[in-house]
């Protein structure tokens, strides 16, 4: 069985897994880097939504969409109630395959926390978490044996409505700045991260 759709427009972060080919749109990673950016106290963390799919050995994840979420929405049965319905509104035929984290400038969050969190609210397998510590940023997994971080994952470009949409939404300080100055920021954030971790060439 081959996969569907492998995006054609992609940049490599670090290295390659056998067992699970990560793939995280740009406004993903853009959304969730301004989060960071906008600081807190206790850091902030959210969902990822995107699809699975399998082919061989391999499994491959394709991240689509981030929303900010509260320990309530997770939780309850009203707030997964609630979640359920604005994730099928705003990014239709999408599934929760994991999340995000953002830590607090100056203080990382332990990893017992996260393994914590992980193990609470995301226990379906193959979920991952995109842990964003200064200005590194990186995906990991929680088998039995603890939370382990991948040797990479790709950066896909396309053409992501619903994810732009949400942005602008959620964020009136994105909505408010020139379509100049919107591109100054993200264009910043992939040569930051460019420098941090050199693309590696595509096999």
């Amino acid at each position: 069985m081959e996969v569907q759709k492998i995006p054609k427009n992609i940049r490599q972060i670090g290295g390659i897994e056998d067992w699970i080919k990560v793939y995280v749109e740009d406004y993903v990673v853009t959304y969730i880097h301004r989060l960071k950016a906008q600081g807190s106290a206790e850091g902030k963390y959210g969902i990822l939504l995107g699809k699975k799919e399998r082919a061989e050995q391999s499994v491959y994840l394709f991240l689509s969409g981030a929303m900010e979420v509260s320990e309530e929405e997770l939780s309850g049965e009203s707030g997964q109630a609630r979640l359920e319905e604005t994730i099928s509104q705003r990014f239709p035929g999408t599934e929760v395959w994991g999340w995000f984290l953002c830590d607090s400038d100056g203080q990382e969050t332990s990893g017992e926390k996260a393994e914590l969190i992980f193990r609470r609210y995301f226990q379906k397998e193959y979920q991952v978490l995109f842990w964003h510590k200064d200005q590194e940023a990186d995906f990991y997994v929680c088998p039995i044996r603890g939370l382990e971080r991948l040797k990479g994952y790709h950066i896909y470009y396309e053409r992501n409505e619903e994810m732009q949409e949400y942005m602008i939404l959620s964020s009136p300080h994105f909505k408010a700045e020139p379509e100049e100055r919107k591109e100054e920021l993200i264009d910043n954030y992939r040569r930051i991260m460019q420098e941090k971790k050199p693309a590696v060439p595509k096999q």
